[in-house]
């Protein structure tokens, strides 16, 4: 019994001294990994002698300091639209929400809906230049979420089109004409985008 202990303390002395050592061959100062940087090597030739194989070597000469590159951020403000589509005129009974951003009173009305696109065709986007939305308060309703502000917009090769949704209140049902829009009318559209490169 007493030999077992015995045995099983010095293994774990053993252990724990070769994994005190272990740490310290890891560790290096900054000094030194520059060294060990400056010198990257590559195998000029190879030989053996009896079993063995050996490589002789000749420092490269690479530089290996990192490089960084600078990007620009590029913000960019489009007006207007290239294209829409339209729900045509429907009967709306609007909700108090949507009757105070019309300001008239809740009841039943004559609107449509448009889906407004704006098409941008940007050279050497995916490659060297990226596109990335930007808030945008004065454009249209987020089709992907009608409580915001904003767009949605797709990507496809060099062309990004960037689609809104904008509401016409056209006229009461009794025929009263009241041609307003929220948020805005089409032509009034400001579309922010950055251009990434």
């Amino acid at each position: 019994m007493k030999r077992t202990y015995l045995i099983a303390l010095l293994l774990g002395a053993i252990i724990s001294v070769s994994c005190d050592n272990a740490e310290e061959m890891l560790e290096a100062t900054p000094n030194e990994f520059e060294t060990a940087n400056e010198n990257i090597i590559s195998s000029d030739s190879l030989f053996a002698i009896g079993n063995e194989m050996f490589a002789t070597w000749e420092h490269t000469g690479m530089n290996t300091s990192p490089t960084r590159s600078m990007s620009s951020v590029v913000p960019v403000t489009v007006y207007g639209y290239s294209s829409y589509t339209s729900t045509g005129n429907r009967k709306i009974a609007l909700s108090s929400d949507l009757a105070s951003k019309f300001n008239v009173i809740t009841g039943v009305y004559i609107m449509e809906t448009l889906t407004v696109q704006y098409n941008l065709t940007i050279s050497g986007l995916g490659d060297n230049v990226y596109f990335s939305s930007a808030d945008s308060p004065n454009c249209g309703i987020n089709p992907l979420n009608s409580s915001n502000i904003g767009y949605a917009h797709t990507q496809v090769s060099e062309t990004v089109t960037m689609t809104t949704k904008l509401q016409h209140l056209v006229s009461s049902i009794s025929g009263i004409a009241y041609d307003r829009w929220y948020p805005c009318k089409p032509n009034e559209l400001q579309w922010n985008y950055l251009l990434i490169n």
